[in-house]
């Protein structure tokens, strides 16, 4: 949990402070001669003079695992924003070059629109310096046409093909395929997977425009293909390709296999399975970063994740670094009370994609005086907004011991103070905390702790300010 992690970070720091401490000490009680002999003496009894442990199997295991996170993240960030940039370069080029269409050819393309009533919105223009024709964009879609391709059929046979292409969403569906192989790139099989996608697209997008058409029409379609095919051999030094673009593109076998599968009457692509492919992909390629790697988790912590706080030096008491949750704390004493001992303390606070999350937890013993004192000062809480005033509520129903209660299961928020034997108070302000996330003795909750409470719940922060709304000072 992020608590254990953060107590986990706090006691690593102060270790590092005693032996830090204590390495000075010696330092300054020891003589230079004194000092450079013993860390000769370190040097020699096997460890190097680093901290024992730093080879073990486990440390090692942690070294590698970090590196790798790291490594990983850093070749994901690389080509996501990579293909990203190339993306919009090709989008300029594409505003500062591209010409539209002539007439004759604005023509061929309304009639395609007619035929498949779709498309009335894509924009087409003509591009040099690239090999193959090609759909572009995700909320404004283009088709793109190179200089070359002039003739009529194969204009008519490209504009069912891309129009089909934009239909079916598969921009969309590409830049989703993009992000899983950016998170799968170090995997060979992932890689061969997705251009078996990738050909089914096309297979797919091919049948839809043929499947309604006399044999004669399909070999026209076909020589279309092959015309492309021609065009972008003949221009392999100029041809611009981009992960986000549908091409007409490809190497032999594939234009082999695609023709077959055009001019097949009984032809069935069965791709339904792997539609999702680059969707489950990219989950569990993230599952495996979460479920796997420390530093992975650390990583993503860092987009997901504001500051954190924890501490269990009772000297901090009272501080409350950085809080900002939905309550103003009135439970807790300012400072510990004279007349009171302090036997238990930790605040942990954290900030995160949505709302915070904090457990704060003090155990205090009083003298019998201290004691009437302190029942006295809960007893009078009270909270003033707009002339308007909520106290907090004496519980001895739904606690393991009598409490008193300023929050009771509001926005998934508890603050109390529940009043032990032998003068023992338990003040403890919890936020968006899981059962399993409980730092402190679980019979010290609520009796229907992360059960719906819907109907009981209350906080005296919050006021009724109409229209069902609420509003608090906090």
């Amino acid at each position: 949990t992020l608590l254990e992690q953060r107590r986990e970070e706090y006691l690593e720091e102060k270790e590092k402070e005693k032996l830090e401490a204590r390495d000075n000490g010696q330092k300054q009680a020891e003589s230079v001669r004194e000092w450079l002999t013993r860390r000769v003496e370190a040097l020699t009894e096997g460890n190097f003079g680093f901290p024992a442990g730093l080879f073990s199997a486990e440390a090692l295991s942690e070294v590698l695992l970090s590196a790798a996170a790291r490594i990983w993240f850093a070749v994901c960030l690389f080509l996501i924003v990579f293909r990203f940039a190339g993306y919009f370069r090709l989008r300029f080029l594409i505003f500062r070059k591209g010409e539209p269409l002539t007439e004759a050819e604005n023509g061929i393309y309304r009639r395609c629109v007619n035929e498949l009533r779709y498309g009335i919105n894509i924009r087409v223009k003509r591009l040099a310096g690239i090999s193959s024709p090609f759909g572009i964009g995700f909320f404004s879609q283009m088709i793109i046409i190179p200089e070359g391709l002039t003739d009529a059929a194969a204009l008519e046979n490209v504009f069912l093909h891309e129009i089909i292409h934009a239909r079916r969403f598969d921009n969309w569906y590409r830049l989703l395929l993009v992000l899983a192989q950016s998170v799968h790139w170090f995997n060979p099989a992932a890689a061969l997977f997705f251009r078996k996608i990738e050909r089914a697209r096309e297979y797919l997008c091919d049948r839809a425009a043929t499947e309604q058409r006399a044999p004669g029409e399909r070999k026209a379609y076909c020589e279309s293909i092959l015309t492309v095919m021609e065009m972008t051999g003949e221009n392999k030094a100029r041809k611009r390709q981009n992960p986000f673009t549908n091409s007409w593109s490809g190497d032999r076998e594939d234009v082999k296999r695609r023709l077959t599968e055009i001019l097949r009457a009984d032809s069935r692509i069965r791709v339904g399975k792997i539609a999702a492919a680059p969707f489950l992909l990219l989950l569990l390629g993230l599952t495996c970063i979460l479920a796997f790697f420390g530093p992975g988790i650390n990583l993503i912590r860092l987009f997901f994740e504001g500051e954190g706080a924890y501490t269990e030096d009772i000297g901090d008491y009272g501080e409350f670094e950085g809080f900002r949750g939905y309550s103003r704390l009135y439970i807790f004493p300012e400072t510990i009370p004279e007349g009171a001992q302090a036997e238990e303390y930790f605040y942990f606070y954290q900030d995160t994609l949505f709302d915070p999350s904090a457990q704060i937890y003090l155990e205090c013993r009083y003298e019998d005086e201290a004691y009437e004192q302190e029942l006295s000062r809960l007893s009078g809480i009270r909270e003033v907004y707009r002339g308007e005033s909520q106290a907090v509520r004496l519980d001895e129903e739904r606690f393991a011991a009598s409490a008193f209660v300023t929050i009771y299961g509001d926005n998934h928020c508890w603050e109390y103070a529940l009043l032990l034997d032998g003068n023992r108070i338990a003040y403890v302000f919890l936020q968006f905390q899981e059962p399993k996330e409980i730092a402190f003795p679980a019979e010290y909750l609520p009796l229907h702790y992360g059960k719906e409470t819907e109907g009981e719940s209350f906080s005296i922060y919050l006021f009724d300010v109409g229209d069902g709304a609420r509003a608090g000072d906090f």
